[in-house]
């Protein structure tokens, strides 16, 4: 490949890495909105709280441990995609290269294909409307195909980047 062909193929890496970075952050604030429904919204909270409840705890604890508890899980998982997000947008923009989020990159990735595999076998007999398990498989998917868009980015644009300096 000459240098001007490595060059078009980098910037269009870069371009994807931008792109995926902010898709990245996108689905990492969907992803904690469904969290938070799924666990409000499932029939699963319904029976913990009654039988915490029954236990004679307070619905007022029970509602403020759930919160907490939606709150952390909801944060770490907002915030490493953020970190990916955002590491992602600096590289592809050339302000810096980031040497650990490729890592939580392919974690990304991985959690996103277990998340849709367990949307299609737990929710399948749980969703009476089963158009409500394709939008959030279609939402999966999506999210998956940008975290899996963004490694390959990543890779491509570190080996041209490599390539071109020597």
């Amino acid at each position: 490949m000459t240098t001007t062909d490595e060059n078009i193929k980098l910037r269009q890496y870069r371009n994807h890495l931008v792109t995926g970075g902010t898709a990245v952050l996108a689905f990492g604030v969907w992803n904690a909105m469904r969290l938070i429904l799924y666990a409000l919204m499932s029939s699963n909270s319904e029976e913990l709280f009654t039988s915490l409840r029954a236990e004679g705890i307070s619905s007022v604890y029970i509602v403020f441990i759930i919160i907490i508890v939606l709150l952390v899980a909801s944060s770490i998982d907002l915030i490493i995609r953020a970190y990916v997000g955002l590491s992602a947008r600096a590289e592809g923009l050339e302000k810096r290269q980031g040497k650990v989020y490729p890592v939580f990159a392919v974690i990304l990735v991985i959690t996103n294909f277990l998340s849709m595999i367990y949307d299609i076998i737990h929710y399948w007999d749980v969703y009476e409307n089963t158009l409500r398990l394709r939008g959030s498989v279609l939402l999966d998917v999506i999210s998956l195909f940008a975290s899996v868009q963004l490694v390959i980015s990543i890779y491509q644009v570190r080996k041209i980047t490599r390539s071109v300096a020597k």
